[in-house]
């Protein structure tokens, strides 16, 4: 089955997204607090996603494991970009917040121009 038909709901991206951020096994009920949804609609993502082969579950005591197997190189390329934007516009947030320091003004403008480098 083309694993691109079975990333096309928003629960599924969602967590192949939290999956390739983290990089490490996550239980779904983490997964689930991470992408803000509710546990039904999860289960579900991850089935449809672990039939596709794009996900493993392992278990590890009495917990399920769930991480990402060999993702395609097009939603690889994908979700590193989503990952890039996210933090760029985080240093954005935190790079205007600091020059309204006032006081520490120019201490910030410091500590910015040496993470840019």
């Amino acid at each position: 089955m083309n694993p691109f038909l079975q990333i096309v709901s928003p629960a599924r991206l969602e967590v192949l997204r939290i999956l390739f951020e983290t990089d490490a096994p996550l239980k779904l009920r983490r997964i689930a607090d991470l992408a803000d949804v509710s546990m039904r609609p999860l289960q579900l993502a991850v089935a449809s996603l672990k039939k596709a082969g794009l996900i493993n579950r392992k278990k590890v005591g009495q917990a399920f494991f769930f991480e990402l197997n060999a993702l395609p190189s097009p939603l690889k390329l994908f979700f590193s970009e989503i990952k890039r934007e996210r933090y760029q516009k985080r240093f954005e947030i935190i790079s205007r917040d600091a020059i309204n320091l006032g006081p520490f003004q120019e201490d910030a403008r410091q500590m910015i121009r040496g993470r840019t480098k």
